[in-house]
């Protein structure tokens, strides 16, 4: 399975409008051969947002971008500047219910870390209130890994950087190019 991760910016108030442009479109890409997934996420604050879209594989993917870009063109009142678009293999995918925020950790690893097949940090995140799933994404060219936990509430994900993100994250420290990866946190506004 693969990701079309599309990453843009809203401009300031247009969060909500731009939002309401991909719901209506999400029906006509759920028709689409191979369709598996998809999320709208958006951190209002900052003015980010991001597009994940799962296929069933590189020809459904590719069969799907002009769907892709038309709702983007009609999104495009909202969107400041040009969005940026990356293809990702899906490591692991664990949709849930009642998203309402995700947690996105990512940063250049080892290699090594795209075949590690130890989930521990997906189970230790499923057994905490408010889990709603979890989704790794990994594009081996670039040696980028991406892990999202999603959420039913803020007051969850945040309570779970205690109970066993941030000991979890720690222990693979030495695998994250320089020891470090980004974390953000955004809103999910429009979900398949």
């Amino acid at each position: 399975m693969l990701a079309r991760v599309t990453t843009f910016h809203i401009k300031p108030n247009h969060a909500d409008e731009g939002a309401r442009v991909f719901q209506e479109g999400l029906p006509a890409i759920q028709e689409l051969e191979g369709f598996r997934d998809a999320v709208v996420l958006v951190d209002r604050a900052r003015g980010k947002a991001m597009t994940i879209a799962l296929w069933q594989d590189q020809q459904t993917l590719r069969s799907a971008a002009i769907a892709a870009g038309k709702l983007f063109q009609k999104a495009a009142h909202a969107i400041e500047g040009e969005p940026e678009r990356h293809i990702y293999e899906v490591i692991e995918h664990r949709p849930g219910r009642n998203r309402k925020c995700v947690r996105v950790s990512a940063g250049t690893v080892q290699p090594s870390m795209f075949d590690i097949t130890d989930n521990t940090i997906i189970e230790m995140a499923s057994k905490q209130p408010g889990y709603a799933g979890f989704l790794i994404l990994g594009n081996r060219e670039s040696n980028m890994l991406m892990g999202m936990s999603f959420w039913d509430s803020k007051e969850h994900l945040k309570a779970s950087e205690g109970a066993y993100y941030t000991s979890e994250m720690e222990k693979s420290r030495d695998q994250f190019e320089g020891g470090q990866w980004s974390q953000d946190v955004y809103d999910v506004a429009v979900q398949s």
